[in-house]
C-alpha cells in the first residue's frame, strides 16, 4: 500500500520545483548538480519520496535560496493542509505559469496589463472545448484585447 503523501513534503517539494524553474534549472540540470537523477527530483517535487537534510541543503546551495524557503507555508500546511501560499505555489508550478508572470511583469502600461488580464480570464471562462462557448473565441479574444470592437 502506498503511503499518504506528508502535506510538508508536498509543500517543501513543491517549493523545489517552484524555485528551480525560477532559477532556470531543469529537473536533470539540478539532478547532476547534486549526484542524483531527474525521476529522483520529480519525485521530490511531487512529495512522493521525503527530501532528507542533506540533499535539501544541497539544492539551497545549487540554487542558491536560503534553506528556509522550502518551508514556507509549512504552518499552514500541517494545520490544516492550506493556506493562501500553498494556492500560489500551487499555481506556479502549473505549466507556464511563470513564463506567463515573468511576461507579464514586463508590460509596462497598466491598460495594456488589464487586458493581458481580461483576455486570459476570457479564455478561462470559455474553456477550450467549442461545445462550451457561447460565441467564437475569437471573437472573446478580440474584446478582451480591444474592449471597443464590441461596438463594431
Amino acid at each position: 500500500m502506498p503511503r499518504k503523501i506528508d502535506p510538508v513534503d508536498e509543500l517543501v517539494g513543491r517549493n523545489i520545483r517552484v524555485y528551480r524553474t525560477a532559477k532556470g534549472f531543469s529537473q536533470t540540470r539540478l539532478a547532476e548538480s547534486i549526484g542524483i537523477t531527474f525521476q529522483q527530483v520529480q519525485k521530490y517535487e511531487k512529495g512522493a519520496n521525503r527530501v532528507a537534510s542533506g540533499k535539501l541543503a544541497q539544492i539551497s546551495r545549487v540554487l542558491h535560496v536560503p534553506l528556509e524557503v522550502f518551508f514556507r507555508g509549512a504552518k499552514s500546511a500541517v494545520a490544516d493542509g492550506s493556506s493562501p501560499h500553498n494556492d500560489i505555489s500551487r499555481l506556479l508550478v502549473t505549466p507556464h505559469a511563470l513564463r506567463m508572470l515573468r511576461a507579464f511583469s514586463q508590460i509596462q502600461e497598466n491598460e495594456l496589463r488589464l487586458r493581458v488580464v481580461a483576455l486570459a480570464e476570457s479564455i478561462a471562462r470559455q474553456g477550450l472545448v467549442p461545445s462550451k462557448r457561447s460565441r467564437p473565441l475569437s471573437n472573446s479574444l478580440s474584446d478582451a484585447i480591444d474592449p471597443a470592437s464590441r461596438r463594431r
